[in-house]
């Protein structure tokens, strides 16, 4: 995951960099490359994942928060809870605040990390020895393939590019 979203963020900042002067977002780029039905598919794909990156998100942390700390919150908070912390990325109507949404799905990262820390060293007060861990390179680098879906790395390209 993690190479695809780097892999994906490096091409997409070539094809801008290739792109003309009067190309600054990725509708533009769309129409561009494959006019009028590139800018259709181009706003609609964009649109889609603006509202479909959320709502896995808050499903599969939802599972996950339920999965990691049984029997510390009842399943509805930890909807509710996701349902929150997923609401500045459904508020954004275009993608000209792509820097905005960047920072704010990197600070969401963050604070949720710093949650889930929190809550698990609250509820291992009582634990004993604490197992060493068996990280593999797989996990490492799923890890942070999903920090960058998180954070949204490409859609700063168009910003930077501009």
């Amino acid at each position: 995951m993690i190479f695809a979203n780097t892999y994906t963020t490096i091409k997409l900042a070539k094809v801008m960099l290739a792109a003309p002067s009067a190309v600054k977002m990725y509708g533009g780029l769309g129409e561009w490359a494959l006019g009028t039905w590139g800018r259709f598919f181009t706003v609609v794909s964009q649109v889609g994942v603006c509202l479909l990156v959320p709502r896995a998100f808050l499903v599969l942390d939802n599972t996950l928060l339920d999965v990691l700390f049984q029997d510390s919150y009842r399943h509805i908070f930890c909807t509710i809870f996701m349902a929150l912390m997923t609401v500045p990325v459904w508020l954004i109507p275009t993608m000209k605040e792509s820097a905005g949404m960047a920072f704010a799905g990197c600070m969401d990262t963050i604070i949720a990390d710093a949650i889930a820390l929190s809550v698990l060293l609250w509820k291992m007060l009582d634990h004993g020895l604490i197992p060493s861990p068996d990280v593999t390179l797989y996990q490492v680098l799923t890890s942070f393939g999903k920090l960058a879906l998180a954070y949204g790395a490409v859609i700063v390209v168009a910003d930077i590019s501009a």
